[in-house]
């Protein structure tokens, strides 16, 4: 009765093991194909907020910046895995320094992917808030600076990595030995989760706020406007207040989007003057001013606004949970590993989002994509019908 027990227990750890071997498998190739998927993405996102029509928008600097950090992040996870897969070819497990970098990089993209996130977040709350500051608030070289900034803070803040990282058991690691890990990872986890996670959150609610109570104050304006029309001199016309309220706001929304988004030729911007027409009603002549220019970069800015709204909601739902029980795991000192092997891989993919964001719910970017897949066809059609000449040529 003991052999046999004994036998069956063995079968069954082994038939365990085997399981987890089989499932460590499959998530390294899942791993795989979400850091290829990603790295494609965050290159079209590259190239295409590097276009000319696209530079001007004010906000391409800072999502540059992320698309960039995004890259690199997913390219070490690629290069890592490739390097698994390949029984260590690439030498990332072997080598002190390459494990280091490794290391070191990833904190640094880390950091950066969620700060740019925060700052892009910063803007458009500025942009809502206080619309007439907006230009002067919000410029390419403010974004600059903010970049620069923040790979100087994180660049200096990470080089500890360097002295807390291992090789330990064949596995690039930062050593549980050195009794300053624990705070650095503390403090690690606030930069890149506690922080930005508040004030995004907090930023994203005064967003919504000041747009739905502009909605509702715009749509009293317009049906306080059009009674005004039908009526005399002495009937119901708009309070002079909320009056001078809205032509401030259209017109901040004028300037605001003259270096947003450049969806508006040249030769339509005779339509921004301010014109007025004329109605005869009962022998008075009542002025009403056109809307249709200024609601249109209204609509444009509302659109930026809601596409980035979106993408840092996002963020925050694929990158908190993993946060947030690493977190709870560094301060107990109790890690949750299954659990954080699971959110790990929701963690990777707040990396590859962006792209996919962007082409849903920004209409100037998905347009400026179709044109980069017509370009790129029409290069590769006219590379591949120049081949087969020549080869019916040497054919010949």
């Amino acid at each position: 009765m003991n052999s046999s027990s004994l036998m069956s227990h063995d079968e069954t750890s082994q038939t365990t093991q085997e399981g987890l071997r089989l499932f460590e498998r499959f998530t390294i190739y899942i791993t795989l194909f979400v850091s290829i998927v990603g790295l494609i993405g965050n290159a079209c996102t590259i190239i295409v907020l590097n276009s000319a029509s696209m530079r001007k928008w004010r906000s391409s600097t800072l999502l540059t910046a992320l698309a960039v950090a995004d890259f690199l992040y997913l390219s070490i996870i690629f290069l890592s895995i490739i390097d698994t897969l390949s029984k260590q070819t690439i030498g990332l497990h072997r080598s002190l320094i390459l494990c280091q970098a490794t290391v070191y990089i990833t904190h640094v993209c880390s950091f950066l992917s969620a700060n740019f996130t925060l700052s892009f977040t910063l803007q458009r709350f500025v942009a809502v808030t206080f619309p007439l500051h907006a230009n002067t608030i919000i410029s390419s070289r403010s974004s600059t600076i903010n970049v620069v900034l923040l790979i100087i803070i994180g660049g200096g803040f990470y080089s500890i990595s360097f002295f807390l990282t291992n090789i330990r058991e064949g596995i690039c690691r930062e050593d549980e030995q050195y009794p300053s890990l624990y705070p650095f990872l503390i403090v690690d986890t606030c930069l890149t989760f506690v922080i930005p996670f508040v004030f995004i959150v907090v930023f994203n609610c005064g967003i919504v706020y000041k747009l739905r109570k502009r909605k509702k104050f715009q749509e009293n304006f317009s049906s306080v406007t059009t009674a005004s029309i039908g009526q005399s001199r002495g009937s119901i016309l708009p309070d002079s207040k909320e009056f001078n309220e809205q032509k401030l706001l259209q017109s901040s929304n004028s300037t605001e989007q003259e270096n947003e988004i450049p969806l508006i030729k040249k030769k339509h911007k005779r339509l921004t003057l301010p014109r007025a027409s004329t109605m005869t009603i009962g022998n008075e002549l009542t002025s009403v001013p056109s809307s249709s220019s200024s609601h249109n970069r209204q609509t444009i800015s509302q659109r930026t606004t809601n596409m980035l709204v979106i993408c840092s909601t996002t963020f925050l739902l694929f990158n908190s949970p993993y946060c947030a029980v690493l977190l709870y795991s560094i301060i107990t000192k109790h890690f949750l590993t299954a659990v954080l092997d699971i959110l790990r891989y929701f963690y990777f993919m707040s990396f590859c989002l962006n792209f996919f964001l962007y082409s849903l719910c920004g209409h100037r970017f998905r347009q400026e994509l179709i044109l980069l897949f017509k370009r790129c066809s029409k290069t590769i059609f006219a590379r591949c019908s120049t081949f087969e000449k020549i080869s019916n040529r040497s054919n010949v």
